[in-house]
């Protein structure tokens, strides 16, 4: 029976015709519709090009923000470009997720690409302030959309037992993005324009996205049939969601930074968050299926153990990424600088991220990278979290090898076991995944959040054991910018750097933390061989 034009029982629920997908060829043999050799690595290089710019513009946005908001005389507005960005991708992943099962997934990736070009266009544009967090806030929209629709296509035109190394290739954008984005914006932001940092989006994203028009071809859609779809989506659950998720960044953008912890607004944003997600879930609950989120998903033990895997493992690799740039610029190091001092960490990860996903291929069996690399991620972060002013160089690279083959060897593996739970079940793959990338999202959120916390407190503690002597306005300068450090006398400036190394400790440590919990989480994930996995759907779908 053609699952087309039947109604397919799946659990405890019933997948009606009308919200099936057929964005992609569904011919009589499954098998067909995937896309092979020259044609797939076209229409998945155009992908990948849509992926880094959404990855390149948080990065680059990083190192031009000084120059933006010094443009637009808004220095208290400093957060809030960032703030915007990550508000509307992490706040609607979720929604996207259930756009992606109901709607063609080709047509989302396309929108999902303009609107990102149309909010690079506004940042690119912008004469004011307000109108520059817009484009942010719009470019987060498309940023979502394109993330999800590229996790979701992939299932879509490649075999199981062929996507690891696919997926493989997004940990190796990720770690390009942490290097061009600062040696772009600074490039851009000190010779030609920090607007040059949304222009150069719109001619590569109109690149990834004619790749993807001309060469993955989709069903006809029936466009009363879409019209209808529009009802099916749980819009209440987005708006709630989008509300729990904004009270919950605001507070961590502001806490410890431009309010105190115990601000009576940051506590209030903090309650406002939690009583909407807990409204947010009895909704869900009442939706059941045709919820956003169907809570039957965490019913699955690799669901869960996938989305919390995620959430610290993102979390782990953020904060090297984000603080181990600040150690070196404390050596007196410019952002450029910073950034290619850690090449040894970002190529280790890329490596092992392309090795892992070729092994997975050949193998079949990704649990043991879950379980196992988490725990050469602590190794590490223990070893970092040594670090002193006289730390050796050469110690320092071998640190950042380590570090990076733990995280490169499972990042993507767990999108890839979650995928791998559902084989048999694709329709939910969309929510799935946008539920275990709503973790990572939200853990390098909370992750970045709490590391700042820790290290202005820490620094300042350091500061006051190891530069006592340090003048008064030379210490509040200190505290402001690392560029400072090196315009200060040789002993002044060595006592400094120890207060930042001692300071990034802690940092360091909750990395470990969190690959130890990693590691335990992977627990709960299922132990399957891909091409097990893969055979027995086959013959299942075979003999139906």
């Amino acid at each position: 029976m053609d699952r087309a034009d039947s109604t397919i029982e799946k659990g405890t629920h019933s997948v009606q015709p009308s919200l099936q997908n057929t964005s992609i060829l569904r011919p009589d043999r499954p098998e067909e519709r995937y896309l092979k050799g020259f044609r797939l690595f076209q229409v998945y290089s155009g992908f990948l090009i849509t992926v880094l710019l959404i990855t390149l513009d948080q990065t680059i946005v990083a190192t031009a923000l000084p120059q933006i908001v010094s443009h637009f005389n808004a220095l208290n507005d400093v957060t809030w470009p960032v703030t915007a960005y990550f508000l509307t991708q992490g706040g609607l992943i979720l929604f996207v997720g259930q756009v992606l099962k109901l709607f063609p997934k080709k047509t989302v990736y396309l929108s999902s690409t303009a609107l990102f070009e149309i909010g690079s266009l506004i940042c690119a544009l912008a004469n004011s302030m307000p109108l520059f967090i817009v484009g942010r806030a719009i470019a987060g929209c498309g940023a979502a959309g394109i993330q999800m629709s590229v996790a979701t296509l992939t299932p879509e035109i490649t075999p199981l037992e062929k996507r690891p190394v696919l997926y493989a290739t997004f940990g190796g954008v990720l770690g390009l993005s942490a290097v061009l984005g600062p040696l772009l914006g600074g490039t851009f932001t000190d010779k030609v324009s920090w607007r040059w940092c949304f222009w150069i989006n719109l001619p590569c994203g109109a690149v990834g996205a004619a790749v993807v028009f001309f060469l993955l071809k989709i069903h006809p859609q029936d466009e009363t049939q879409s019209k209808h779809k529009w009802m099916h989506l749980d819009w209440a659950g987005a708006v709630l969601m989008l509300g729990s998720f904004a009270s919950f960044l605001l507070p961590l953008q502001w806490g410890g930074n431009v309010k105190a912890w115990n601000n009576p607004t940051v506590i209030a944003l903090f309650a406002v968050s939690a009583a909407l997600l807990l409204i947010f879930l009895v909704w869900e609950r009442r939706l059941s299926f045709k919820a956003m989120v169907p809570l039957r998903l965490l019913a699955r033990r690799t669901q869960v153990g996938g989305a919390v895997a995620g959430f610290l493992g993102y979390l782990a690799m953020l904060l090297v990424t984000y603080y181990l740039p600040l150690w070196y610029q404390a050596r007196g190091q410019t952002a450029i600088q910073s950034g290619l001092s850690i090449l040894p960490y970002l190529i280790s990860l890329v490596v092992a991220a392309g090795v892992a996903g070729a092994i997975v291929t050949k193998f079949g069996n990704y649990w043991w990278f879950l379980f196992l690399c988490p725990i050469t991620t602590a190794v590490a972060g223990g070893l970092l979290f040594t670090l002193r002013a006289e730390t050796p160089t050469a110690h320092l690279i071998g640190f950042q090898i380590l570090y990076g083959i733990g995280i490169g060897a499972t990042f993507q593996n767990v999108l890839l076991a979650v995928q791998v739970d559902f084989a048999d079940d694709e329709d939910m793959i969309p929510q799935a995944t946008a539920f275990v990338s709503f973790t990572q999202i939200l853990g390098g959120i909370v992750g970045i959040a709490v590391a700042g916390s820790i290290f202005a407190n820490r620094f300042r503690h350091y500061l006051d054991i190891f530069a006592s002597d340090l003048p008064p306005d030379a210490r509040a300068a200190v505290l402001q910018t690392v560029t400072v450090i090196k315009l200060l006398p040789l002993e002044l400036k060595n006592q400094v750097v120890e207060a930042y190394a001692r300071g990034l400790g802690p940092i360091f440590l909750l990395s470990v933390v969190a690959a130890i919990l990693s590691s335990l989480s992977t627990l709960l994930i299922a132990n399957v061989n891909i091409h097990t996995r893969a055979k027995a759907i086959s013959e299942s779908r075979a003999t139906s």
